[in-house]
């Protein structure tokens, strides 16, 4: 062909190898990243649990709050093939928070206008348990944990409210007040307990403190609280059994949310599903677009140079010589594909940089092991598709060419 339609031909491999470089490194980037989020320990079992929500109607008083907790909380221990249940006011993965200030005794005041966070959780004394979570030091809560007068207001807090508010100290007997407290009492520090993750797999544990349901009504309490049931057999199974514990205390309680807990899990992890399941489509189909069209441009160009090849391997060219310029040329192409497909990627998560780093975990959009590890496939994957259409010029018969 002319030089105009080698160029053209040459700037279309460059260009699908390009794009393609740069979607294979947002897959591999997702991928790694999934790989890690599946790697990471929750802190808790998921596995033959059943979760669900209850929500009371607002304005209930405090202790009508508490009571019907602690009867649900009955209720639900004595459903036979379970193992376990509890209530707890914010589900790990539920998509929802409480946090509230706290004030730290025998600790200097923090700066104006900084507040020392912490994430409330109402908790009955089987959650624990029922959850798996490992005890560190001290207790759990238990039942004698109520609001009766002259009981003193206790919590369970986590390692990592430990190392944000009390690092290398002995915490237990420690006390702590909270702002969102109807009366500023003292909360004092009993055991702790495992870190877990809350929101999602990717998020990092924070400062998490639990207290009974009876003595957490003292602060402010939502009328909402999920309950986890650790069964036997299948989870769903266990659905109407739960629904009839709930609507024997109270028949108008909605319930909603019934779902197995690794459903809930599932959940909080389908933006990362997602992502990596748009762009792995993506991903494909940018690899097979770039090996059909490198085979076929390459195909064409052999095809256009038939006499030339022929005439050089009648005038005494190695054939082993052609194929290896065949794939050169091929390859030559790949390669300034693959530098601009890398720069295209980083200009891309740089402008999108908030978004890239809100899918990714443990993973830097800069990961050199993803972006050389997409090189080296986009080369070979190029030099693969060369190969054949190579191998065909290598049999053009010289004495045929020469003829015509």
């Amino acid at each position: 062909g002319t030089a105009r339609s080698r160029r053209t031909r040459g700037v279309l491999v460059v260009a699908e190898v390009a794009i393609a470089v740069s979607v294979l490194i947002g897959a591999g980037l997702l991928l790694r990243s999934f790989n890690h989020l599946m790697d990471v320990d929750p802190g808790f079992r998921v596995d033959n649990a059943l979760t669900f929500r209850v929500n009371l109607p607002p304005g209930r008083p405090r202790e009508e709050l508490a009571a019907f907790y602690n009867r649900l909380d009955q209720e639900l221990n004595s459903l036979a093939g379970t193992t376990g249940a509890a209530l707890i006011s914010q589900l790990p993965m539920c998509g929802c928070d409480s946090i509230t200030g706290v004030i730290l005794e025998n600790k200097p005041k923090p700066a104006p206008g900084v507040i020392q966070w912490a994430g409330v959780r109402a908790a009955t004394p089987g959650y624990f348990a029922t959850l798996d979570i490992r005890l560190k030091k001290g207790r759990l809560l238990e039942a004698r944990d109520t609001n009766a007068e002259g009981q003193t207001m206790v919590a369970v807090v986590d390692q990592a409210m430990v190392d944000t508010y009390w690092p290398g100290e002995e915490v237990l007997g420690r006390r702590f007040r909270r702002l969102d407290a109807y009366s500023l009492v003292w909360v004092t520090v009993v055991g702790v307990v495992e870190n877990l993750r809350h929101s999602d797999l990717s998020s990092e544990p924070r400062p998490i403190l639990y207290m009974t349901p009876s003595q957490a009504t003292a602060f402010y309490m939502g009328p909402e609280i999920f309950g986890v049931v650790r069964t036997q057999g299948d989870p769903k199974s266990f659905s109407t059994a739960v629904r009839n514990a709930v609507h024997a205390i109270d028949p108008n309680v909605p319930l909603s949310e019934v779902l197995p807990f690794e459903d809930v899990v599932n959940r909080a992890i389908a933006k990362n599903r997602l992502g990596l399941l748009l762009l792995g489509i993506l991903a494909c189909l940018a690899l097979t677009l770039t090996i059909v069209g490198i085979y076929g441009v390459t195909a064409y160009s052999v095809d256009q140079r038939t006499n030339e090849i022929g005439l050089r391997l009648a005038l005494g060219a190695q054939r082993g010589r052609v194929l290896l310029q065949v794939v050169r040329d091929t390859g030559l192409l790949a390669v300034l594909g693959v530098v601009l497909g890398v720069g295209l990627a980083i200009a891309l998560t740089r402008l999108a940089d908030a978004f890239i780093l809100s899918l990714l975990y443990k993973v830097t959009a800069n990961d050199p092991a993803t972006y050389v590890g997409v090189a080296l496939v986009l080369l070979l994957v190029a030099v693969g598709a060369a190969y054949l259409p190579g191998r065909r010029a290598t049999r053009v018969n010289p004495i045929v060419t020469l003829r015509s």
